[in-house]
């Protein structure tokens, strides 16, 4: 496998432990995507992508999974999606440990901002449900991705 130049430098960035952040942008299907999660991919940090609705997040879901098969890659990835609404489905069912193991399972984790919503009111005290959720995402997904945002405008 060859990666083109900006994926390469992505993959050192992510890969060193002196770059907090890392601004990887370009044309849509450049390949920013694969740079981001390929450590996770190649059996390094978890990680968490955010994505601008859910729409986006099942096409990311997809895309992982080609990699996977595309690069035949030997470690077993558990990829999982959540929204408000599986947050909701887990309270109201009151199976909050089920989705604590779903989160805690997954090498990567695809969420979107409705989330990042109840993550704020929980960290400024404004909520404090489930705050064990919240603590086992800050432990679990050191590396966090913001993805194909392009559609928001400044």
């Amino acid at each position: 496998m060859s990666l083109y130049w900006h994926q390469l430098e992505t993959l050192k960035a992510i890969r060193d432990p002196d770059i907090d952040i890392i601004l990887n942008y370009g044309v849509p299907n450049s390949g920013k995507s694969l740079a981001a999660y390929l450590n996770t991919l190649q059996g390094g940090n978890s990680a968490l992508g955010l994505y601008p609705n859910q729409k986006s997040v099942k096409e990311q879901e997809k895309r992982i999974d080609k990699y996977l098969k595309q690069f035949k890659l030997e470690k077993n990835i558990v990829i999982n999606c959540l929204s408000k609404y599986d947050l909701e489905f887990y309270r109201e069912a009151q199976n909050i440990s089920s989705l604590e193991l779903k989160i805690e399972s997954s090498d990567i984790l695809l969420i979107d901002p409705s989330i990042i919503q109840d993550w704020y009111n929980v960290k400024c005290g404004l909520n404090e449900e489930n705050t064990e959720i919240w603590s086992i995402l800050e432990r679990k997904f050191p590396l966090f991705i913001i993805d194909d945002f392009y559609q928001f405008s400044p």
